[in-house]
């Protein structure tokens, strides 16, 4: 039997409804190959028929058992045929896609879910090829919206109405049913969700076109950060073999003066052990005239003649002539100041040293230098800001030209800049008459009222109150600096947790913090105060006055 194609349709449509079961042959139990149908209305495989048949004396069906006496003839069953090859096609693709991500299955297929061609806005159900024929073919069901498959139809429907989401509230940024638009979003601005759609995708473009510079922004700052690591290599590398180059020098010198040392220790020795032995032979020769004398007295004591005891007497009386030994004092030191001076030219070669490489480190430092200025409108009672932030005075007399939020009650001054990673370093020239602070402080410190400066309250600072100078801690650590700073050099390595202090003029250094885990903005911070008519300013590097 030759069916057109309009009755394959037809039948396609019903029949591809039907569970897979329907489509299995009874012999093989698989789906059929080349179907081909009995007098009786069974199908089977042709093969598996034919293989029957010639196994057995009489032909009967397989299924229902009647017995045809004549081998009936049969052709191909183009339906059934039709639909079995589309079940293993089917089958094959669904094997291979519905593992893959991103895959919906037909709602509609029971046994074997196969991949949905599209889903229904309107059924809320997502469709096979097969299953999807109806809405293809039904003037009524054409008319319903499909989409490409998607997981959880139930999300596009409004949830207060149960109807599709159509609209979308430019004002809510809301998806919104046909009934939402006409009740509560009825002033605002709606538009079909495909305009909205297809707005969104040229701004998706332009958000893609932004990405992707982000992206290579950041592929140019790992090849930053991989030729940082590279070159920190060679550095690091290079600072080992001049820092044991360093160290060698200095331990030769160590034990250069310790050798001299023991030299001139020794030399010292031998030259005492010489000067005793003279001494004690003097003091021999002097014991031995002495006795020599104290046995012509006992002669003379013992002789009867008075003329010759008195002219004899005379010449043994000079005894009070000879050496007082009682005032020779004898010292068992050898060296009292012997390894002191050693150890005094050793720290003059270490500082000198030590010179030398704070020079270097500050060269390095000023690398990161930055324009920092003083900010106005944080200035404290009796402070002037002039010369485009660059210079800060104190007037007894003056008063913040308005009560600024963030302004301080005392004598104090935050940086225009505040960082929050980095490294960064500055120099303030500082007066010797003033009071003054220089550091950096965390934004949020107390800015009213009597300030205690500390770092446990967020300030990391050295100052100069009269004629001492110490670091802002508790307790206070007074620094003993000579000669006094003029020119102070802060350093500030926030992922290091460091802040240094130098005194640039002498190439030293003066004091750090360390071991600090910002995570605040810091700002450079500032005091000053003075008592004298001839008060001195405090003044950024980049614009000294005098």
């Amino acid at each position: 039997m030759i069916f057109s194609s309009t009755e394959i349709m037809s039948a396609f449509g019903f029949l591809a409804s039907l569970p897979e079961d329907h489509f299995v042959c009874t012999i093989c139990l698989n789906v059929f190959s080349d179907p081909v149908t009995t007098p009786c209305g069974h199908n089977f495989c042709r093969t598996c028929l034919t293989q029957h048949w010639d196994r057995s004396e009489l032909c009967h069906c397989p299924t229902c058992s009647k017995r045809f006496y004549v081998r009936p003839e049969f052709s191909t069953n183009t339906v059934i045929a039709e639909i079995s090859g589309q079940i293993k096609k089917r089958k094959v693709e669904t094997l291979e896609d519905m593992d893959a991500p991103g895959k919906v299955a037909c709602d509609v297929c029971t046994d074997l879910q196969f991949k949905a061609l599209k889903s229904c806005l309107v059924c809320q159900t997502s469709y096979c090829e097969a299953h999807l024929e109806p809405h293809q073919r039904v003037p009524s069901l054409m008319r319903h919206k499909l989409i490409e498959p998607v997981e959880n139809l139930e999300e596009r429907m409004c949830r207060r109405h149960e109807r599709i989401m159509e609209f979308f509230c430019r004002d809510d940024q809301v998806c919104i049913c046909l009934l939402c638009s006409e009740t509560d979003h009825k002033d605002h601005e709606t538009v079909p969700v495909e305009e909205e759609g297809a707005q969104q995708r040229e701004n998706i473009e332009s958000q893609k076109a932004k990405i992707k510079l982000m992206i290579e922004e950041r592929m140019e700052k790992i090849k930053e950060f991989n030729e940082g690591s590279e070159l920190r290599k060679v550095k690091a590398d290079q600072e080992i073999e001049e820092n044991n180059t360093l160290f060698s020098n200095l331990i030769n010198q160590v034990e250069e003066m310790q050798a001299k040392l023991r030299s001139n220790i020794q030399i010292k020795l031998r030259k005492s052990q010489e000067k005793d032995e003279a001494v004690i032979q003097e003091l021999h020769d002097e014991i031995a005239e002495l006795q020599r004398k104290h046995s012509e007295l006992d002669e003379l004591s013992q002789n009867e003649d008075h003329l010759w005891l008195l002219q004899t007497l005379k010449a043994l009386s000079n005894i009070s002539a000879s050496k007082d030994w009682s005032k020779i004092k004898v010292y068992s030191d050898l060296c009292v100041q012997t390894a002191r001076r050693a150890m005094a030219h050793l720290v003059h070669t270490f500082k000198t040293e030590l010179k030398t490489l704070t020079k270097a480190e500050l060269t390095r430092m000023r690398q990161y230098k930055e324009s920092v200025a003083f900010n106005p409108s944080t200035a404290g009672e009796g402070l002037v800001v002039t010369e485009s932030g660059k210079r800060l005075k104190y007037f007894r007399a003056a008063s913040p030209s308005s009560d600024e939020f963030g302004r301080f009650d005392c004598p104090m001054v935050f940086g225009t800049r505040g960082f929050t990673s980095g490294r960064h370093y500055w120099e303030v020239r500082v007066g010797l008459r003033n009071n003054w602070d220089v550091g950096v402080a965390k934004e949020t410190v107390n800015r009213s009222g009597r300030v205690f400066l500390k770092r446990e309250n967020g300030f990391f600072a050295i100052g100069k109150r009269f004629l001492e100078y110490k670091v802002h801690s508790a307790p206070s650590t007074v620094l003993s600096l000579f000669p006094r700073p003029r020119l102070i050099g802060v350093y500030l390595d926030y992922e290091e947790g460091r802040v240094s202090f130098f005194d640039v003029n002498e190439n030293l250094h003066i004091y750090s913090f360390t071991g600090e885990s910002f995570t605040e903005k810091l700002f450079p911070y500032f005091y000053l105060l003075g008592g004298s008519k001839k008060s001195e300013p405090l003044l950024i590097k980049d614009c000294l006055y005098f």
